[in-house]
């Protein structure tokens, strides 16, 4: 559960950030925030090209039989994904953490 929270928190903090970068195209602080995304941009693609990696066996047109997905599931939720997210978190904490001191200074 912890990983689905992680990944639906970041979509949705990246997706309220990229609002708040367009519609505030003068501010340099958005600019700031915009340069600290991108730094965000190449770890997740790496996490993303892994998760792609399972997506033929698990996906709804999976070929592979019920019980070979399961296994394929469950080697992924339980190894595989956990690793990589704990890779994600520490690959994105300092642009997150700069974007929220960005934020902070935002409301002095």
């Amino acid at each position: 559960m912890d990983v689905i929270d992680f990944l639906e928190g970041l979509k949705l903090t990246l997706e309220h950030l990229k609002s708040y970068v367009d519609g505030n195209t003068t501010d340099s602080r958005a600019s700031s925030i915009s340069d600290q995304i991108e730094k965000i941009k190449t770890p997740f693609k790496a996490f993303q090209e892994t998760v792609e990696k399972y997506e033929k066996s698990l996906g709804e047109a999976s070929t592979r039989g019920r019980f070979e997905r399961v296994s394929t599931t469950i080697k992924w939720a339980l190894k595989e994904i956990s690793g990589d997210v704990e890779k994600l978190k520490v690959a994105i904490m300092q642009p997150i953490q700069i974007i929220n001191t960005l934020l902070s200074l935002q409301l002095l």
